[in-house]
C-alpha cells in the first residue's frame, strides 16, 4: 500500500482542501505557506488571488502584492484591480494607476473612475476628467459626481445640475445633496426638499440637518425639530446646538442644558459658551468657567468677553481678551479696574 506524501489538492472539493482555506483565512502561518505551495506547483491563478488576499487581511502587503502579482502573471487580470485598490489605499497612486489601466479596456466603469480618482489625487484634473468621462459613459455614479463637481468650479452650473441628477439618478447621495444645495441657494424650497429627502434617506446626515433648515426657513416647527433631532442623533453638531436654541426659546432649561452640553462634547464652542452660562445660573462656577475657557480658547468673543469681566481675571488678561473680542468685530466694554491693578497706561500719543 502506497502513501501519499502530497499535501491535498485545494480543488478537490475534500474536507482537507476546505480545512486548509479556513486555516488560512484565520491567518495560520503554516497554512498560509502550504496553500502557497500548492497555488505554486499547480499555477493556479484564482488560489493565488485568495492568498494575496488573505495576506491583505493580514496586512502583509509585501506577501500580498507577491502573490496577487503572480495571479496576474498567470492570466488572473482580476487581480490587477485588488494591486490597484492595494495601492491606492497606501497614496501611491502612480501604482495604482499601472494595474488599473492594464484592465482599462474591459470597461468596468468602477475601475475607469478609480483611474480619475487617482489622478486628481495627484492634482492633474485633465486626466482625472479623461477617465471620469469615459466612466460616465457607463452611468458611473461618482464619475458623474466629479464631473458635475467640476463644472460647477468652472462655473457652469447647468451642465454641473445636469450631471448630478444623472448621478443621483443612478445611485449617488452626494449629487442628490448637492441638488438639493443648489435649489436650496434658489429659494427654491420644495425641490430642495425633494433632494434632500433622497439623500437623508441614504443616511447622509448633512441632508437631514438641511432638511431642518428649510423646515425652519418655512417656520414649520415640527418639522425642523423633528430633522434637527435625527441629525443630531446621528453626531451632527449644529443640529445639536440649534436644538438648545430651540429648547432656549420654549424656556425648556432641561432640554436646551442637554443639548447643548451635546454640542459642546462634539466641538461646538458656542454651545460651550451657552453651558457656561446655564452651569454659571446654577452656581457651579467651576465647571462654568471650564467651559468659558474652552469656548474662548477656540475663538468665541463672547466667552473671551465674560472671563474679562470676572473679578478673578487679572487685569493684564482681563484687557487681552476684551482686544481679542473686539478685533473679531465683537462689541465688549472695558472690564472694571481689578483690585490693586496697576493703572491702565495713558493711550494719548506725547507731544515734545
Amino acid at each position: 500500500m502506497s502513501t501519499n506524501n502530497q499535501p491535498s489538492d485545494t480543488k478537490g472539493g475534500n474536507d482537507d482542501g476546505r480545512n486548509l482555506v479556513q486555516a488560512a483565512e484565520q491567518g495560520d502561518p503554516e497554512a498560509l505557506q502550504l496553500l502557497g505551495w500548492i497555488c505554486k506547483q499547480q499555477g493556479d491563478p484564482e488560489g493565488m488571488r485568495l492568498l494575496g488576499s488573505l495576506y491583505k487581511k493580514q496586512d502583509d502587503d509585501d506577501n500580498a502584492v507577491l502573490w496577487l502579482t503572480q495571479a496576474v502573471e498567470h492570466g488572473k487580470m482580476e487581480a490587477c484591480e485588488d494591486l490597484g485598490q492595494l495601492f491606492y489605499n497606501k497614496e501611491q497612486f502612480d501604482k495604482a494607476i499601472h494595474w488599473w489601466t492594464k484592465i482599462a479596456d474591459r470597461d468596468n466603469p468602477a475601475v475607469l473612475a478609480l483611474i480619475g480618482n487617482s489622478f486628481h489625487q495627484k492634482g492633474d484634473t485633465e486626466q482625472a476628467a479623461h477617465w471620469w468621462t469615459k466612466a460616465a459613459a457607463f452611468d458611473s455614479p461618482e464619475a458623474l459626481f466629479n464631473l458635475g463637481l467640476i463644472a460647477d468650479q468652472k462655473g457652469d452650473s447647468a451642465q454641473a445640475l445636469k450631471l448630478w441628477t444623472q448621478a443621483a439618478n443612478n445611485g449617488s447621495t452626494e449629487a442628490c445633496l448637492e441638488i438639493g444645495l443648489s435649489m436650496h441657494k434658489q429659494g427654491d424650497f420644495d425641490q430642495a426638499a425633494h433632494w434632500y429627502l433622497q439623500a437623508a434617506a441614504n443616511g447622509d446626515v448633512s441632508a437631514m440637518y438641511n432638511l431642518g433648515l428649510v423646515f425652519h426657513e418655512q417656520g414649520n416647527e415640527e418639522q425642523t425639530e423633528s430633522w434637527w433631532t435625527l441629525a443630531a442623533n446621528h453626531g451632527n453638531r449644529d443640529a445639536m446646538y440649534n436644538l438648545g436654541c430651540i429648547f432656549g426659546e420654549k424656556g425648556d432649561k432641561d432640554q436646551s442644558f442637554h443639548w447643548f452640553s451635546q454640542a459642546a462634547e462634539h466641538g461646538e464652542f458656542r454651545a460651550m459658551n451657552n453651558l457656561g452660562d446655564m452651569l454659571s445660573e446654577r452656581g457651579d462656577k467651576v465647571q462654568a468657567m471650564k467651559w468659558w475657557a474652552e469656548s474662548a480658547s477656540l475663538g468665541d468673543p463672547r466667552a473671551m468677553c465674560t472671563i474679562a469681566h470676572l473679578k478673578d481675571t487679572p487685569q493684564d488678561v482681563a484687557l487681552r481678551l476684551v482686544r481679542k473680542a473686539r478685533s473679531v468685530g465683537f462689541e465688549c466694554p472695558d472690564p472694571e479696574p481689578k483690585a490693586g491693578a496697576a493703572p491702565a497706561p495713558n493711550q494719548t500719543k506725547r507731544t515734545v
